[in-house]
C-alpha cells in the first residue's frame, strides 16, 4: 500500500513541473511594443496554494524592465498589468488580493543613501528589517489584516522599489511569489540598458 501512495504523491509534484516545461516551450518569449520590455520564463517552484486565493497552478514569471530608472524584476503572469504612467516611473500589477507596485524614484537629497532611506522607512509594525550595501527589505503586518513587503535597491543616484501587499491569511500562497519578485529586483547591467 505504501509504494502506491508514494507513487501518487510523486506524480502530484512532478506533473506540474512537466506541464510548466511544456507550456514554456510552446509559448516562448514575447515582447511588448512600448518602451518597457517583457519576457516570459517558466516558474518551476512548487507552491502551496491556499484554497480561495487567486493563484492559478499554471503561472509563470514575466520580466519587467524600467529603462528610465535602469532596473528590472519579474512579476507573476496571473496579475493584471496596470497602465504605465506617462513619466515611466513604474507599474502596478494586481489581482485585487496581491498588489505589486514597482517603481523608481530619485532621492530627494540627491545622494541615494540607502542607510538613511532604510532608517526613515522602518516602523513598529515591521516583522523583518534587513539592510545590505545597496538595498534594504522591510516586511510586516498592518492593522487591516494585510502583509506588506518592500525592497528598495539603490540604482545610480535613485531608488528602485518593489512594494507588495496581500491578505495575511494567504501568506502560504503569496509569500513565495513575493520573495521571488523581490529577489529579482536589480539594476540593469550596461549591456541591458
Amino acid at each position: 500500500m505504501r509504494p502506491f501512495i508514494f507513487k501518487i504523491m510523486k506524480l502530484k509534484f512532478i506533473a506540474p513541473l512537466m506541464l510548466l516545461g511544456i507550456m514554456a516551450a510552446c509559448q516562448g518569449g514575447k515582447q511588448e511594443a512600448n518602451s518597457e520590455q517583457s519576457t516570459e520564463t517558466a516558474d518551476t517552484t512548487l507552491l502551496e496554494v491556499n484554497v480561495g486565493s487567486k493563484v492559478p497552478d499554471d503561472f509563470y514569471f514575466v520580466e519587467y524592465v524600467n529603462p528610465r530608472f535602469a532596473f528590472h524584476c519579474e512579476y507573476p503572469s496571473f496579475l493584471d498589468k496596470g497602465e504605465a504612467p506617462a513619466n515611466g516611473d513604474g507599474r502596478v500589477f494586481s489581482n485585487n488580493e496581491l498588489v505589486i507596485t514597482v517603481y523608481g524614484e530619485y532621492d530627494e537629497l540627491g545622494n541615494a543613501d540607502i542607510k538613511k532611506a532604510f532608517a526613515a522607512a522602518k516602523s513598529k509594525t515591521d516583522t523583518l528589517q534587513t539592510q545590505a550595501d545597496n538595498w534594504y527589505k522591510i516586511c510586516g503586518n498592518d492593522n487591516h489584516g494585510n502583509t506588506y513587503c518592500r525592497k528598495v535597491v539603490e540604482v545610480d543616484g535613485a531608488f528602485a522599489t518593489v512594494l507588495a501587499t496581500y491578505p495575511t491569511h494567504f501568506a502560504n500562497s503569496y509569500a513565495p511569489i513575493v520573495n521571488k519578485v523581490m529577489d529579482t529586483l536589480s539594476p540593469l547591467t550596461p549591456s541591458e540598458e
